[in-house]
């Protein structure tokens, strides 16, 4: 940020009133304002509006969004729409400019992907700092407002699926030439940091079949991380969840990929495998809806053998890890604990159902389904 630029030191705006804070990684699209947590955010839609005005040269009405321990306001005016993010006061400027970068690489390097684009300031900066009047300094970031219906909203069909696999592989092989050193940090919800979740699990010894859980883990453990370890790796996105995928009007392919958030350095075969685990089924083929995705993300990007044969082990670690991190979560907040667990037991079906196929028939399923 240059030095002369005028919003390295913005003025001192209105004392904010709260945006709910979530846990869970979300920038949502819904223009329904969150109600969770106790609002840590602290911005009102009056100083969004100030901020639109008097850095980016925008007269617009904000309206608050769903967000998590940011605040997000949608902007409307100027001929346009707007998405104004405003991080909580902890928030570091290294990881806000990781996301910041990444965006700013998407724009360059595959400007045919549908992802937000950064608004530069008047002073031509692409984020900036202001001040609360509690005097807590917050980054921001302006973005592009992406229009589009998302995917949790939306059934879910073996097309649809399919190109959710090709726009996550393009979003990974759009990221392989970016690189920034805040991409190399512990995300908790990073499949190769699942010994965490292990060690959230056993201050939880009453969860129900702990026994599965803690085989799970001890599989990861003891076989699992030795042959992931040496597996590609990449900034990936890490979190293409039905919260951060915007759908067709047709229900047929991808609109937009949103919250760029847990970008993390880890396996390629992670990304994928956070992604398929979603949509593991409850029917009498739970695999098959999972490897639409694979399918996919494979005819859009090959993937190595020895990612393939991984990947249904590694949606059970995934399972798994949502799961434990949820309940360790709401224990700590357990006025949030309905919104923490919603999916819960969605969850608990799809783990025993997966659990349920033997390794063999998974693998051997996966690998046809790669060599279609």
């Amino acid at each position: 940020m240059p030095a002369n630029d005028p919003c390295k030191h913005a003025p001192e705006l209105a004392q904010g009133v709260s945006v709910t804070e979530r846990p869970t990684t979300s920038e949502s699209t819904s223009d329904t304002p969150t109600r969770f947590g106790a609002g840590a955010a602290g911005v009102t839609t009056a100083e969004a509006e100030t901020i639109a005005r008097q850095y980016f040269g925008l007269e617009v009405a904000a309206r608050p969004l769903a967000g998590e321990k940011d605040a997000i306001f949608r902007l409307r005016g100027n001929g346009g729409d707007y998405l104004l993010k405003i991080a909580h006061a902890q928030a570091d400027e290294a990881t806000w400019e990781l996301v910041t970068s990444a965006l700013l690489h998407l724009e360059t390097h595959a400007p045919d992907l549908p992802v937000q684009r950064v608004i530069h300031t008047l002073g031509g900066s692409h984020q900036l700092q202001i001040t609360t009047q509690a005097g807590e300094r917050r980054w921001a970031r302006l973005t592009t407002y992406l229009e589009g219906e998302p995917l949790g909203r939306s059934p879910s069909s073996g097309v649809l699926r399919t190109d959710i696999g090709r726009s996550l592989a393009r979003t990974a092989t759009a990221l392989e030439t970016f690189a920034h050193p805040a991409a190399y940090r512990h995300v908790m919800w990073d499949i190769a940091r699942a010994s965490g979740a292990h060690q959230m699990l056993r201050e939880l010894p009453s969860m129900p079949d702990y026994g599965l859980l803690e085989g799970v883990f001890e599989r990861f453990e003891t076989s699992l991380v030795q042959r992931l370890t040496p597996l590609r790796r990449s900034v990936l996105h890490n979190d293409f969840n039905t919260d951060n995928v915007l759908v067709t009007s047709d229900k047929r392919g991808v609109a937009g990929v949103l919250d760029f958030d847990d970008l993390v350095v880890t396996q390629v075969v992670n990304d994928l495998a956070a992604t398929a685990y979603g949509y593991v089924g409850t029917g009498d083929d739970p695999l098959g809806p999972a490897l639409d995705v694979v399918r996919g993300y494979h005819q859009e990007s090959p993937l190595l053998q020895e990612e393939i044969v991984l990947i249904p082990d590694l949606m059970q670690v995934r399972l798994v890890m949502y799961l434990v991190i949820s309940e360790w979560l709401s224990v700590r907040s357990p006025q949030n604990r309905a919104y923490l667990t919603r999916k819960a037991s969605l969850a608990w079906e799809q783990l025993r159902r997966l659990s349920s196929i033997p390794a063999d028939v998974a693998t051997d399923r996966i690998l046809r389904t790669c060599t279609i």
